[in-house]
């Protein structure tokens, strides 16, 4: 089973993903900001990671760095 993690503001994302993907294949969380993710990411919970920084009250860029620091080859 792959985990998803979603990084964003509003649960919807995370729930249009789970409507959408098989729940025998893909497992989704959903964390409001890269700080509530910071254990998932430096755990390496996760297989990708899918960031929604159009409502994010932090910069994206950024946000996009932490990530990738703790998900070098993962999409």
């Amino acid at each position: 089973m792959k985990t998803l993690l979603v990084i964003a503001q509003h649960p919807e994302s995370a729930e249009a993903l789970r409507a959408a993907l098989r729940p025998d294949q893909y497992r989704v969380i959903q964390r409001l900001d890269v700080a509530e993710a910071e254990p998932l990411l430096a755990g390496g919970m996760t297989d990708a990671c899918l960031l929604d920084v159009e409502n994010m009250q932090i910069q994206g860029v950024w946000a996009v760095e932490k990530i990738r620091a703790h998900l070098p080859h993962r999409p």
